[in-house]
Formats: structure tokens, C-alpha cells, sequence
């Protein structure tokens, strides 16, 4: 697991927002975009970055004692 000064975290969610009803919550710990390991905000940043409206992306998340996969389908900014 990442330090905990590094963890890209979920800290809050726009209620009926994408994020939301694809399952995510505040407090999860985003480990992975499309298989690439995020160990700190700038990291995912530049993926989303590199994405489109509509693109499919799969997101690797910490939850509880979970760990989940979730294909997200990315709304515009």
C-alpha cells in the first residue's frame, strides 16, 4: 500500500454524479487507472488527462477490505 500522504483518496462525491452510481465512495483509495499504478494525485491526474468524454476506463480501488475493479465511463469535465 501507498504512504498515506500519497494516496490518491476519494474525499467526497457529487450525489447522482458518474463517480457515485458507478459504486464509489468517499474514503476509497484509487490504486489503479487502466492497469497503471497511482501513487500520488499528479500520477492519476496525468491519465485523466490523457483521456476523452466516453472513454471506458477501469479503475482499481481500495474500499474497506476490498479491493475493486470498476469500469467508469468518463462524462465530461
Amino acid at each position: 500500500m501507498f504512504p498515506e500522504d500519497e494516496d490518491v483518496l476519494i474525499e467526497s462525491l457529487v450525489e447522482g454524479e458518474a463517480a457515485e452510481q458507478y459504486g464509489l465512495q468517499a474514503g476509497d483509495i484509487i490504486l489503479e487507472v487502466d492497469g497503471e499504478t497511482m501513487p500520488d494525485i499528479a500520477a492519476f491526474r496525468e491519465v485523466l488527462g490523457s483521456k476523452f468524454t466516453g472513454d471506458t476506463i477501469t479503475i482499481t480501488v481500495q474500499h474497506d477490505d476490498e479491493t475493486l475493479m470498476v469500469n467508469v465511463v468518463l462524462g465530461s469535465r
